[in-house]
């Protein structure tokens, strides 16, 4: 403060500040405050309202839909068909008109209220579905949920916006999995009590959530989220979220408020979740930009509409309100200081020129005279003074030079002596002029006895030459860096070091000598030597290899189990000592090693100098230079020889274990066959029996006039016979065994034959074959197998469709394909169609397809099935052998059979790791490990032997069936460290689906590749 109050000049420009500046500053200050904070309550409160009011909208629609579902529950109709509907005694014709009543009133329902997506009522006991107008059955029972239990407590109950777990459209129309759902159930109230429950899905889309606030903000985003922050509808800002890959297909129930779950923004719900909450700080938001944001409770729910602007566009009037003000501020400022500046040098030049003239003039007997000159003022704080001052303060200046100087000296003294590394000082001719104590300690001299001395004394003599090249660089070029030279003791026992320089200069600035610093590397390079010793001993195949391929290094044990000494291997290329069936798959991996840096466990096979091959585990880390350039790398082997062997082992164990199970399924499917044989030969003749009589009652009746109902009765009866016979007939065409008698017929005479043996709707078409073959076959078993394929497409269709039957041929072979519109057979019941006993109808017995299958391949062909459209294929040779084998198309590596087999492997293993998880049974995870090499085994062969363009199918198969074993080894690891609920989730996970799907499907496509390319040469 003194100092600051020292000078005339100072004095004068701090009064003349503080008079004008202080009044400014209270004024302005308080205008600015004033301002700022009236725009900010403008904001606050436009923000607060704009949530509000979109809360208060939110739930008044909600309320709205809760009294119009109400309504629909009151209707008399829906309550009385409701009752009707649980009532245990009630008959068929009363059900049927109790459904089409519902259905006649929740239709008026549906075009009443375009929000409305589905009506479910259940059973308020039991809380089982007993009515529904979705397209798929909902879950089971609704009792666990709490929506649900409200309506039984004749409340409307409402539940939590989730992600629906059943297939349901979307908001573009579309019918999706995983579509937001909120559902609201409400009682059924009879006059006695509660009839059923009513729960209305709603179109949660309809919703109106637009943030409703003034237009000159830009980034306004307004949107409802639940109590876990995620959106439950659609921001203003979708597309960015999308285009920045934060969600996968919507927001809703998929993206996070990002910012909303502080304490600040969840105080309301420590008042009973009522009331909004302000945040002016900002935050950033769900794309990452940086907002304010206002939000508030909807009533009745557990949801938050939340209104956000981002910050910058929200103060952007208050930004330029502020710069108006601090530019006014700063101007008044900067006048007043320049008007005070320029009064005080006008006012105080004159002492300034005095002082400036005196600081001038100082030498020894000038300042002498002019201090004694001025002593009378030499007391005073000011100017004049001045002079007094700055001669006094040259004086010091030099003195404390001259203390700091030799105080320099002996701190450097000091470090140089304390220093840990070696230092010496030298000059031109390389003699040592200084040492520190570490140096003559390490060398065994004492600092007299080695300065003095030449440097080249001090080295050993094998490194003579490499000082020497040291020496020479650092008088050309004044710098040496980290050069390895050996030094010599007094004793004669050497030591590595590193050695540094740098010059040194006299006070002329020219070179004098040099100071060097020499690091003891003594340690640094006994543990290089264990590392050595570390990498020669280790038990694995080690060898260094540049990016050539060539080897730089290799260990003792490399060398000795592939037969070559070090010197024979170093120099070569690795792919020397590659197997032949494993070059191709060396190369790729040795250029990802190129391009990653890094290998991890890859199987390849291993040469040794004797011609014999071994399997191995190759890894490999690379080593980098400064400038991140891949230099070499260190690659390690691993023989599993052993391992592979009892892979061998294990792979026979599961060819017996699964000719066990063949041999034990066709020994029940014998007995089975011939417990059905004699029950069919019993049951036929008591069939003929009713059939017999049945047919005399209804001709005995044919001259009366009977009741529509009884006629519905015969019809009843006479459709049972039928399905009985025909049920009768498809076990004993399964189980009779029977030589073909084989004659030429015409294969459209024998479709023509059996329009009286085929029950179809008036409404299903069949479109006979425009072309004729006549070729040689059992007529009789060929009728059978067409009967059985057109009842089950006449089944699937329904009441309407068509069937189309094509003949093509070629030299050898004769092609049927039978193609109808109806909606096509799953894809997890595809490949299982054929197979004994299985059936997706309630009374089918599941061989007809089965027997179909047996009669075309005793004719020597085969029949197959694919979808969009479903469409069977039957080839035939045009002159059979009885029991010939099957034609196999030549395709892939000569076997077409393997993309079966690799459907078979697909869904044995995730069949075998699922079991595992649930039941923990030690045999699920063993025939897991058993079928797993083999079906990696299959890809391989299928990947080698095809051409280029089934190449790269097979490859994708290959990359998504090892994500899947990946996924299935992974959970197998967690049942058996004891987290088989882990387990069951990750084999559940969406991932797992989605790896599973594409391996499916391209199987799939590339079968109905082969099927179409056939039938395209067989039509040419």
């Amino acid at each position: 403060m003194v100092k600051l109050f020292s000078s005339y000049h100072n004095k004068l420009i701090f009064l003349i500040l503080v008079l004008s500046l202080i009044p400014i500053i209270i004024i302005t200050s308080y205008l600015y405050i004033d301002k700022i904070s009236t725009q900010e309550k403008i904001l606050k409160d436009e923000m607060i309202s704009s949530s509000e009011n979109g809360a208060n909208n939110v739930g008044m629609w909600i309320e709205e839909r809760k009294n119009n579902i109400q309504s629909i529950a009151n209707n008399q109709e829906i309550i009385t068909a409701t009752k009707q509907l649980l009532d245990p005694n009630i008959g068929n014709e009363e059900l049927f008109a109790a459904r089409l009543s519902l259905e006649k009133q929740l239709n008026i329902a549906f075009h009443n209220y375009n929000w409305l997506d589905e009506i479910i009522i259940n059973n308020p006991k039991t809380g089982y579905v007993i009515f529904y107008t979705g397209i798929t059955p909902p879950k089971i029972s609704f009792n666990d949920e709490k929506y649900f239990q409200d309506a039984i407590a004749k409340k409307i109950g409402m539940s939590d916006i989730y992600a629906s777990a059943e297939i349901i459209k979307n908001e573009y129309g579309k019918y999706e999995q995983g579509v937001p759902t909120l559902l609201i159930s409400v009682p059924i109230a009879g006059e006695v009590g509660l009839e059923g429950v009513l729960s209305a899905r709603v179109n949660v889309f309809k919703m109106d959530t637009k943030a409703s606030i003034s237009s000159k903000f830009t980034s306004i985003d307004g949107f409802l989220i639940n109590s876990d922050g995620y959106f439950i509808s659609k921001p203003a800002f979708v597309k960015e979220a999308l285009d920045s890959n934060l969600m996968a297909k919507r927001a809703e129930l998929e993206l996070r408020a990002n910012g909303l779950n502080s304490k600040e923004f969840h105080a309301y719900q420590e008042s009973d979740n009522h009331g909004t909450v302000w945040n002016v700080n900002g935050f950033n938001n769900y794309v990452g930009n940086f907002v304010i944001g206002s939000v508030t409770s909807v009533k009745g729910t557990n949801w938050s509409y939340v209104t956000q602007i981002n910050k910058d566009d929200a103060y952007s009037d208050i930004h330029k309100l502020q710069i108006m003000l601090l530019s006014s501020i700063g101007l008044i400022v900067a006048v007043i200081c320049m008007t005070s500046i320029l009064f005080a040098n006008n006012l105080l030049n004159p002492i300034k020129e005095l002082t400036k003239t005196m600081e001038n003039a100082i030498d020894e007997n000038g300042v002498i005279n002019l201090i004694k000159n001025f002593d009378s003022s030499i007391n005073e704080n000011n100017e004049i003074s001045k002079l007094y001052v700055t001669f006094s303060r040259l004086m010091n200046i030099t003195k404390k030079s001259i203390q700091n100087l030799k105080l320099a000296e002996n701190k450097f003294r000091t470090l140089y002596d304390e220093m840990p590394d070696l230092c010496r000082t030298i000059n031109d001719e390389g003699v040592i002029l200084d040492c520190n104590k570490v140096y003559a300690r390490s060398l065994g001299y004492s600092r007299e006895e080695i300065i003095g001395t030449s440097i080249f004394d001090h080295v050993d003599k094998s490194h003579l030459a490499a000082i020497h090249d040291s020496f020479e660089t650092w008088k050309k070029t004044g710098l040496v860096t980290n050069r390895e030279i050996w030094l010599k003791r007094k004793d004669g026992s050497i030591f590595p070091a590193l050695i540094s320089a740098t010059n040194l200069y006299d006070e002329n600035g020219k070179r004098i000598g040099s100071n060097s610093v020499i690091k003891d590397m003594t340690e640094t390079y006994s543990a290089k030597k264990e590392l050595e010793d570390l990498y020669n001993e280790n038990p694995d195949l080690l060898s260094t290899v540049n990016p050539e391929g060539i080897v730089l290094n290799c260990n003792k044990t490399h060398a000795a189990i592939l037969g070559y000494t070090r010197e024979e291997l170093i120099g070569k290329s690795i792919f020397n000592y590659v197997a032949d069936k494993s070059i191709e798959n060396a190369m790729s991996l040795f250029s990802s090693f190129i391009a990653n840096g890094k290998i991890r466990d890859n199987e390849i096979w291993i040469k040794k100098r004797d011609g014999s091959n071994f399997p191995c585990l190759i890894s490999a880390n690379g080593r980098f230079d400064e400038n991140g350039k891949l230099t070499e790398g260190v690659f390690t082997i691993k023989d599993i020889s052993d391992l592979y062997n009892t892979r061998k082992i294990l792979h026979e164990k599961e060819k017996q274990i699964t000719i066990s199970e063949e041999k034990a399924k066709n020994s029940r499917l014998i007995a089975i066959g011939e417990t059905a044989s004699r029950l069919g030969h019993d049951l036929r003749n008591p069939l003929s029996i009713i059939m017999n009589t049945f047919a005399i009652l209804k001709l005995k009746s044919k001259n009366v006039v009977l009741d529509e109902s009884i006629l519905k009765k015969y019809d009843i009866i006479e459709r049972a016979i039928s399905r009985m016979s025909h049920q009768i007939e498809d076990v004993l065409d399964f189980v009779r065994i029977k030589p073909l008698e084989l004659g030429s017929h015409s294969l459209v005479e024998i479709i023509k034959g059996l329009s009286d043996k085929i029950t179809k709707p008036v409404n299903v078409k069949i479109n006979l074959p425009q072309n004729d073959l006549k070729i040689t076959c059992d007529s009789k078993k060929l009728e059978i197998v067409f009967i059985n394929i057109i009842t089950n497409a006449v089944q699937a269709m329904g009441d309407k469709g068509e069937i189309t039957i094509k003949i093509t041929d070629d030299k050898d072979n004769s092609c049927i394909s039978i193609e109808n519109s109806g909606p096509g057979i799953p894809d997890e019941i595809l490949s299982k169609i054929f197979d004994p006993l299985f059936t997706t109808k309630q009374t089918g017995t599941g061989l007809g397809l089965v027997s179909s299958k047996n009669i075309v391949e005793q004719h020597g062909g085969s029949i197959t099935v694919k979808n969009n459209p479903t469409t069977f294929t039957i080839l035939l040779p045009m002159n059979p052998t009885e029991n010939s084998e099957v034609r196999i198309n030549p395709h892939i590596g000569d076997e077409p059979y393997n993309i079966q087999l690799m459907r078979y492997y697909e869904e044995a293993l995730a069949q075998a790791a699922r079991n595992y998880a649930f039941t923990g049974d030690k045999k699920w995870e063993q025939r897991y490990r058993i079928l797993e090499p083999a079906s990696d085994k299959l890809l391989k062969k299928a990947i080698k032997n095809a051409d280029k363009k089934d190449k790269a199918f097979f490859l994708v198969m290959d990359k998504a069936n090892h994500d899947l074993v990946e996924i299935e080894t992974a959970a197998l690891e967690l049942v058996n460290n004891g987290q088989a609920s882990k387990a069951v989730k990750i084999l559940e996970s969406n991932e797992y689906e989605r790896q599973r799907k594409i391996l499916r499907d391209g199987l799939a496509e590339q079968a109905n590749a082969i099927e179409s390319n056939e039938l395209n040469q067989t039509s040419q």
